[in-house]
């Protein structure tokens, strides 16, 4: 196949139900679950890709081998417990959990507790009324280990930390809680390097001792877009299985906060305060934050937009997971005037202020009433683009587009859940701390990406980059030119 081919025809369709599915041969056909959606995944049936070059600190380079089996209390456990739960991702991680649990698609029997800072009454009130009936709620702080203890003493078969930031953290609290009190399972949705970097690199032995299975940073992205380019980069989903990957590149956009909240504005102003790290041909190399501007395509739904470098966990993990020499990541938001307000903070603000999580959760709550009106004009959709270049000189891009970002970092971290609970019925992970990449971590692609691109308004998989760029023609009857 070459890049005339377009390596398949993405399609489009209208509303689908969840779980239903097509496979032709050696093409796998998913629709998302919104009108007019757009779905290519691509089959090859091909072995991944062999002799990788792997970063030599990697504790391991497959999960789910000789790996101690989970404790017999967490096991027994149905009680799915999510930190940050009454918060805009921990609560539609819950509502994703229940929803497939409705549809008999997983997570039969499961208890699902939410846990927060705030009164009971209080966070429940803040939620949807058809969630919060049918959820429990239990009062911790996430950073406080008594706290932990204390929720997490009858021990659950999954943790979910959905209560961010989690930048400028010196420990992995959650991480530690769920492994000393026995947990089945611990997943979060960190999109902090060094945050998701200490979780491997110092507690992957503790974990595979405890019997424990983690898998880390594991929203939209970073998480779904991890997997996207693994699927990529070896294995069924890479057009060129007989060439390696050389060159890696990730692009997101979010218009306005993406409908996540005060979160998302403290960590985007703390990543401000972080050199942005990527590598090229095997080395690292830092850059200004916010700098190296790169107008992305994002296809008919978004179109062209303006991304930044930032310092996002998926550089490193997918330089060790992947072996790819040649990594980077572009994040934009809108309107404008919102990438020119960061741009001069990288430049203009102290680094010490910018690190500063007091600093950047009081910025949040300030600007927040301007921001929230904002989003009612621009909406909340998100989007991600993973282009690979491979060494015979080819290129293959991936597209990926939600409209509302909260609901997709839901639907991704619910469809890691169903991986890391599935242990159950046979298909162990492996305990031990994994990243989204890893060789292993899913292996079940077409339920995976069911479950993630639930209510998508675009998914294309392992396309020629110009089907991708184009701008279609609609005949009628959900076709296009």
């Amino acid at each position: 196949l070459d890049e005339e081919s377009g390596y398949g025809l993405a399609r489009m369709g209208s509303a689908t139900r969840s779980g239903s599915r097509t496979t032709r041969g050696r093409m796998m056909g998913l629709r998302c679950r919104s009108a007019q959606a757009r779905t290519q995944i691509r089959s090859s049936g091909r072995a991944g890709i062999s002799g990788r070059e792997h970063i030599p600190h990697s504790t391991t380079t497959r999960a789910g081998t000789e790996t101690p089996s989970s404790s017999s209390s967490a096991s027994s456990s149905r009680r799915i417990v999510i930190l940050g739960g009454a918060g805009r991702v921990g609560s539609a991680t819950a509502a994703a959990i229940l929803r497939e649990q409705e549809r008999g698609n997983g997570f039969e029997g499961r208890e699902v507790v939410l846990a927060g800072r705030r009164p009971r009454e209080e966070a429940l009130s803040s939620l949807p009324q058809d969630l919060a009936g049918r959820v429990g709620y239990e009062r911790c702080d996430a950073s406080d280990p008594a706290s932990l203890d204390r929720l997490l003493g009858s021990p659950a078969s999954l943790v979910i930390h959905a209560a961010g930031p989690f930048q400028q953290t010196e420990s992995c609290p959650v991480l530690e809680a769920s492994i000393r009190n026995g947990c089945g399972a611990y997943l979060d949705v960190c999109d902090d390097a060094d945050h998701t970097l200490r979780a491997k690199t110092e507690f992957h032995d503790a974990a595979r001792e405890a019997g424990l299975s983690a898998v880390v940073s594991t929203g939209v992205y970073p998480g779904l877009s991890n997997v996207m380019a693994a699927y990529m980069c070896r294995g069924a989903g890479s057009p060129f299985p007989d060439s390696s990957a050389e060159k890696l590149r990730y692009s997101y956009f979010t218009a306005g906060s993406g409908g996540v909240g005060e979160t998302i504005l403290a960590t985007s102003v703390l990543l401000l305060g972080e050199p942005a790290a990527q590598f090229v041909e095997g080395q690292r190399r830092d850059v200004g934050a916010y700098s190296e501007r790169n107008v992305v395509e994002f296809g008919q739904k978004v179109g062209k937009r303006e991304c930044f470098s930032l310092n996002l966990p998926e550089v490193f993990t997918s330089r060790e997971a992947l072996g790819v020499e040649t990594v980077s990541a572009y994040f934009g938001t809108s309107p404008g005037v919102w990438n020119l307000a960061m741009r001069m903070m990288a430049d203009l603000l102290p680094r010490d202020l910018l690190r500063s999580r007091k600093f950047a959760n009081a910025l949040a709550s300030l600007i927040m009433p301007l921001v929230v009106a904002v989003d009612a004009l621009v909406g909340k959709t998100t989007a991600m683009r993973v282009d690979v270049k491979y060494q015979n000189g080819k290129a293959s891009s991936s597209l990926f587009v939600h409209g509302d970002t909260a609901a997709a970092a839901g639907n991704s971290a619910a469809a890691f859940a169903d991986r890391l609970l599935r242990d159950e019925d046979g298909e162990p992970l492996g305990a031990g701390v994994w990243y989204p990449e890893d060789d292993g971590v899913v292996e079940d692609h077409d339920r995976f990406f069911r479950m993630c691109t639930e209510g998508c308004q675009a998914f294309a998989m392992s396309q020629a980059p110009w089907r991708l760029e184009q701008d279609g023609l609609r005949i009628g009857m959900g076709l296009y030119l």
